[in-house]
């Protein structure tokens, strides 16, 4: 059976970037949440829903001044077709857009690669990869902290996603709030890993990463993002990111944007992460639901990518070659043109079945994890989380207190003794 959508295209008058939130078709929710969080704009998180009165825009959080065609919104206005949003000192043209979709399940074909990249001595990034029709995950997370923290807790970030997204495969699905459990999960145990490295060395120690992932469970994409890993995603000709960047730039006459010859960007780029996996005891992930068409192509990448191919040679790219093949070629251009990083690359073509064109076979690689995976655990660290499905109910002193306790008692025994033998 096929159906409709509301798309609402947030258009900003300044820069005339086109910003496209998705409602979901009337069996699912009708709505979809909207960060705005850039230079310049105060953090604000909205909703929007689809109502009997039309498109309600709802104000979720945030301090700044927010207001619909001149009228001051505190908590929620109705949105017509060439509303004016107003945030603070930016403006949104909005324009309402209904679309057909189809409820035959797309064809995915992806390809995937990590690589160490000629600086670096070990991979920090990990990969992500769960295909099991109409389920769909895939995740890129880039480790901050070293052998010992940031690729340990990559490689833990994306086992765990994987554990976790392999519970849920039922269409009834929270994925929203299935991913952030997940994510504050995963950085409660991060930032456990890093108090105890910190213990160990005697010295501050951060233990972190990125982690960026969307879920295609049909035509919708479920994408949860934090730190500066990146989502693009190319529809109607047109490549536009889908996540921000938690990243800033120190060096003030830095301009991130600037590209080289060829294409590469700006070899003197440093990102200063400002929201990341570990980077503090509460973290709030970005999440966002798009509504995916034929022909729609979606790219993953680490920064050791997106800093060295920009997003106008990428969008020339992008669809003209298989998803393996270009997951390939984009991390060797990225490594040749001195990268300094690792590169991590996933490419997913979004087709109609009958339609599809046969699907590549990436070759196994380390530091990918494919499929269902157990329960990870950080070694050395006793669990955040527990397995509530084998906890008995018991509870057992730890070692450091039956030890003493048991040497005390022999100690005791031999003092009698001894004084027994005294005494006679």
């Amino acid at each position: 059976m096929d159906g409709t959508y509301v798309e609402i295209h947030l258009i900003n008058q300044t820069t005339h970037k086109d910003t496209v939130v998705q409602l979901g078709d009337p069996l699912e929710h009708g709505q979809a949440e909207w960060v705005l969080d850039q230079t310049g704009v105060d953090y604000s998180r909205f909703r929007f829903m689809e109502t009997a009165e039309g498109i309600r825009l709802e104000y979720l959080e945030g301090d700044s001044v927010v207001a619909v065609d001149g009228t001051a919104v505190s908590d929620t206005a109705l949105i017509q077709d060439g509303s004016i949003l107003r945030i603070d000192d930016e403006e949104f043209r909005c324009e309402l857009r209904r679309q057909s979709f189809s409820a035959a399940p797309p064809h995915i074909d992806a390809g995937w690669l990590t690589i160490t990249g000629s600086v670096r001595e070990h991979n920090e990034d990990a990969i992500g990869i769960f295909q099991q029709p109409p389920y769909y995950l895939f995740a890129v997370a880039d480790g901050v902290g070293g052998a010992e923290a940031g690729e340990i807790i990559s490689d833990f970030a994306i086992r765990y996603l994987l554990y976790t997204f392999s519970q849920y495969l039922r269409p009834d699905t929270d994925w929203e709030s299935v991913f952030r459990t997940a994510i504050n999960a995963i950085n409660d145990e991060a930032r456990r890993y890093a108090r105890h490295l910190t213990e160990q060395r005697q010295r501050q120690v951060q233990a972190g990463c990125t982690l960026t992932a969307v879920a295609l469970i049909g035509w919708d994409a479920h994408i949860v993002h934090v730190g500066d890993s990146r989502l693009y995603l190319q529809q109607d000709g047109v490549l536009q990111q889908a996540t921000v960047d938690h990243s800033t730039f120190p060096a003030a006459n830095i301009n991130p944007n600037t590209t080289m010859a060829g294409g590469a960007m700006n070899t003197t780029k440093r990102n200063v992460l400002i929201k990341g996996i570990g980077k503090s005891d509460q973290i709030e992930p970005d999440l966002k639901r798009l509504r995916l068409k034929p022909g729609d192509k979606l790219l993953l990448c680490s920064d050791g990518m997106s800093d060295r191919i920009s997003e106008a040679e990428l969008g020339g790219l992008i669809g003209g070659m298989p998803p393996q093949r270009l997951a390939a070629y984009l991390s060797q251009t990225a490594d040749e043109r001195r990268s300094g990083d690792n590169v991590s690359v996933i490419v997913v073509h979004v087709s109609t079945p009958g339609q599809s064109a046969p699907v590549s076979q990436p070759v196994p690689q380390p530091r990918v994890y494919i499929g269902p995976q157990p329960r990870p655990r950080l070694i050395t660290v006793p669990d955040v989380v527990t397995d509530m499905s084998t906890d008995t109910g018991e509870r057992q002193l730890p070692l450091t207190i039956i030890i003493p306790v048991i040497i005390l008692v022999l100690i005791v025994l031999i003092v009698g003794l001894l004084l027994v033998r005294g005494a006679g």
